[in-house]
């Protein structure tokens, strides 16, 4: 959902824009909130269905004018690879929740992107985004209408932070990214949003020379059993410290090309409990929850193996294949405004780029990619 670019830093330094927080608002939720509870403000649901509005009408504009129906982020991939999730069989009692309860390997998808609306140059300062998908996953799954589906997703990008509080601030954010002036959102006549601008910039200006370097995260939290929320990441198994070389526009394809022939990667999927509810919220994602309190933990490990992916059919794949963090067991539904905001905004989107592109919306159930294309265009 990020659109922000290099104007981010450069708008920093022509304002003189401060990187510290302003003096925090109260908080309009309760003070005794319980790890995992959510609070709905008044109004809410207004705002989800203008942004929903604004997000399609954005989208149904992109293809009048390309002929394709494209996301309304993580435009560019990189590459959609086959990989593999397993989760071990020594997890402790309070990491042992829902699919990561049994020991097992799950058949899983990688597909790596930047997070703009627009093809753009690598070179540019971009969100970098790693979503899953795991396949065959027992279980229901929390999204309407898709209780059946054997797709569990996780959506991650290389930042901890979300730059947007809430769905009334994101309709804003939604209107100005959606004319092109993303930034403007944080200049608002009477609002602070330094903290955000801040946590944009630095999102937006991380050195990436590979999508297998970084370290991913969820940014907002989801539920893990009864009584306990969660943050997600993705750590690289082992650290990538190469420094970023003059390469082309399209680099980060071409460096994982690179990468994925010569030695695969690997990532621990990892998960951050809630343990003090007061500095860890669940509807104000802007607020990185402290390690201090709660370090990220293991629970399933990610092996992409060695292969080749730069075809035209894996790239078609890419193009069509829907995540969405609502297809997930229930066990682990999303939570918080802004989670609530995707459950709405993603599966509308799906649907209206699936529909004007002429394609059904199919999950995968295998690394078959013959079988899936085939099965899209029926």
């Amino acid at each position: 959902m990020n659109r922000l670019t290099l104007g981010v830093s450069l708008l920093l330094s022509l304002v003189g824009c401060k990187t510290q927080h302003d003096p925090a608002e109260p908080n309009p939720w309760p003070a005794d909130m319980k790890s995992g509870e959510e609070w709905v403000p008044p109004g809410e649901g207004k705002d989800i269905a203008a942004s929903e509005a604004l997000l399609l009408d954005f989208v149904q504009k992109g293809f009048q004018k390309t002929g394709t129906a494209h996301r309304d982020a993580h435009v560019k991939a990189h590459g959609c690879l086959t990989a593999s999730v397993t989760i071990p069989d020594d997890l402790p009692p309070e990491l042992a929740v829902g699919v990561f309860a049994t020991p097992a390997s799950f058949d899983s998808w990688i597909r790596f992107s930047n997070s703009s609306d627009k093809v753009q140059r690598d070179r540019i300062p971009d969100g970098r985004g790693m979503a899953i998908k795991m396949m065959n996953v027992p279980g229901t799954k929390a999204l309407p209408g898709h209780e059946d589906t054997t797709s569990q997703d996780f959506i991650l990008i290389n930042y901890p932070d979300f730059v947007v509080k809430n769905a009334a601030d994101y309709v804003e954010f939604t209107k100005d990214s959606t004319i092109g002036h993303p930034l403007r959102f944080f200049f608002h006549e009477g609002k602070s949003y330094r903290p955000e601008l801040t946590s944009a910039e630095k999102l937006a200006m991380q050195r990436v020379v590979s999508p297998r370097q970084p370290n991913y995260y969820s940014m907002t939290p989801y539920l893990f059993g009864e009584g306990m929320a969660v943050k997600y990441g993705a750590k690289p198994c082992e650290a990538d410290r190469r420094k970023r070389r003059k390469l082309g526009k399209n680099y980060l394809r071409t460096q994982l090309v690179a990468d994925m022939a010569a030695q695969g990667a690997c990532f621990e999927l990892q998960v951050q409990l809630q343990l003090d509810p007061n500095r860890m919220p669940v509807e104000d994602p802007t607020v990185r929850w402290p390690t201090s309190i709660s370090a990220y933990r293991t629970v399933a490990t990610v092996d992409i193996p060695k292969q080749s992916f730069d075809t035209e059919a894996r790239r078609q794949m890419c193009e069509y294949m829907s995540f969405n963090p609502w297809q997930t067991r229930t066990e682990h539904r999303p939570i918080g405004g802004i989670n609530r905001v995707r459950k709405s905004v993603y599966a509308a989107i799906s649907s209206l780029r699936h529909g004007l592109d002429g394609k059904k919306s199919v999950e995968p159930t295998s690394h078959d990619v013959a079988a899936y294309l085939a099965a899209i265009a029926e």
